[in-house]
């Protein structure tokens, strides 16, 4: 071998030994850095703690009411709704809200926190833990324990939390009410009726786009078959309840159509930054269970709690003592001043048929009566009813037959009617040619006001 050769071999393994050098002293000092960041984080997450300590946050109002532990008159020890052990970041969160605060504020730092809190995940979870870390799941308490302790996040590694940015991103909500649905004998767990939260949407502001607006509801999950314990089962709990986010226009046609129940609309006083903490209590606890029971911890019970998460000023949840009637928790909206800015009162379908039907003379009566009473009857039936009827008589019957036969069928949608299918279709078109715009039917309540 050359001079020349040896010379440029020696040059190569220069280079090469600089490279390993230069790759070392990079893995050491990125070893290092990681390391003081490490020590630092912990030393910053000692310093929360004891300042939280020191403060004795977990005793505000606020927090308690974020992990919905309920102001209950007459009891002696805080236990919050839920039973679900995911919630809870420490072993006995739910009775201690001051080891959940030092569990949340640890998980916070901890970036494994999500494959210690859950041994029995998919590898396909895992590798999305992202989504599953504390601070994308506790988002209220985060945004909470931020505000209070004026949390340093350049101090700690922050997660993406893709699923809930997508969620946040997907809603725009300016205000939200509570409705009140009316009773339903025909369900043991609606027999008092039935409350849950819709969410008005920023660029649904008329009342007729009212349908595009999202509704939260709570309600426990009932087998499809029953048996006599039933009652019993709902009286002490066995039944879970869970969350659910649906159109309210789902909730419009399960409970206005199909079960004839008129709907309250009570639009809420929350300001922006109460509303945020509303949505965000939603996230947090939407995906946990909460056991029903009929009498107290029932739909009625957990929406005044979300309320006094957003708004921890609010007296709702403390004027119940032994049972909760969803129309009781309507008044205690009232018993909090200014807290109710507007109600709107939605007809059931068989509120407005009633409704028409008031406005009849006892001769379009009998004609309506006629007309329902012979559902397989042609056009040339129709002709003759409506003989000496003129074109504002002949709409209005129509129309009050039409919304009788929407409430006798439970039209939903869709859906086309079975015993009255000819007779909707002939009175549909009779009623397209007869040209009549009839003035607009007030929607004169036929049930009594919950609040009142």
């Amino acid at each position: 071998m050359s001079e020349q050769e040896l010379s440029k071999k020696g040059l190569e393994l220069t280079k090469l030994l600089l490279r390993v050098f230069a790759v070392t002293l990079f893995g050491i000092g990125f070893f290092l850095f990681q390391k003081s960041f490490a020590d630092s984080k912990q030393s910053y997450l000692q310093e929360l703690i004891h300042s939280a300590q020191n403060k004795k946050l977990w005793e505000k109002v606020q927090w308690q009411r974020i992990l919905l532990y309920p102001n209950r008159p007459m009891t002696f020890s805080k236990k919050s709704l839920i039973t679900e052990k995911n919630f809870f970041l420490s072993p006995d969160g739910r009775f201690s809200p001051k080891n959940e605060m030092i569990a949340t504020l640890n998980a916070f730092f901890d970036e494994d926190e999500f494959q210690k809190r859950n041994t029995n995940v998919t590898d396909t979870e895992r590798q999305k833990n992202e989504n599953f870390h504390a601070q994308c799941l506790f988002v209220a308490r985060m945004e909470w324990l931020k505000n209070e302790l004026s949390i340093d996040f350049s101090k700690l590694t922050i997660h993406k939390c893709e699923n809930f940015h997508k969620f946040m991103n997907s809603i725009d909500y300016s205000n939200v009410s509570l409705v009140f649905s009316n009773y339903f004998s025909k369900n043991p767990a609606s027999l008092f009726g039935h409350t849950f939260l819709r969410f008005h949407r920023t660029s649904q502001a008329q009342n007729e786009s009212a349908l595009l607006d999202d509704v939260v509801n709570f309600a426990a999950q009932v087998p499809q078959i029953t048996g006599p314990l039933y009652p019993f089962q709902g009286i002490l709990g066995f039944f879970p309840g869970t969350f659910s986010l649906l159109p309210y226009y789902q909730k419009i046609q399960e409970y206005s159509n199909f079960e004839s129940r008129d709907l309250w609309e009570y639009e809420l006083n929350l300001n922006p930054q109460e509303l945020q903490m509303l949505i965000l209590e939603l996230w947090e606890i939407g995906r946990t269970k909460i056991s029903y029971y009929y009498f107290d911890d029932n739909c009625s019970f957990v929406m005044l709690s979300l309320l006094e998460a957003a708004k921890p000023e609010l007296h709702l949840t403390d004027q119940f003592y032994i049972y909760v009637v969803p129309s009781d928790t309507i008044r205690a909206l009232y018993k909090n001043p200014n807290f109710v800015k507007k109600i709107e009162y939605r007809p059931s379908s068989y509120s407005r048929y009633a409704q028409k039907v008031s406005k009849l003379s006892p001769e379009e009566l009998r004609k309506l009566h006629l007309i329902i009473s012979n559902p397989e009857n042609d056009e040339k039936f129709l002709e003759n009813i409506f003989k000496n009827c003129d074109a504002t008589c002949q709409a209005k019957v129509t129309d009050t037959a039409l919304d009788y036969i929407d409430y006798d069928e439970k039209i939903i949608g869709s859906q086309e009617p079975v015993k009255y299918k000819k007779l909707r279709k002939e009175l549909l078109i009779a009623r397209a040619s007869g040209g009549v715009t009839l003035p607009q039917t007030e929607n004169t309540p036929t049930s009594s006001p919950p609040h009142l």
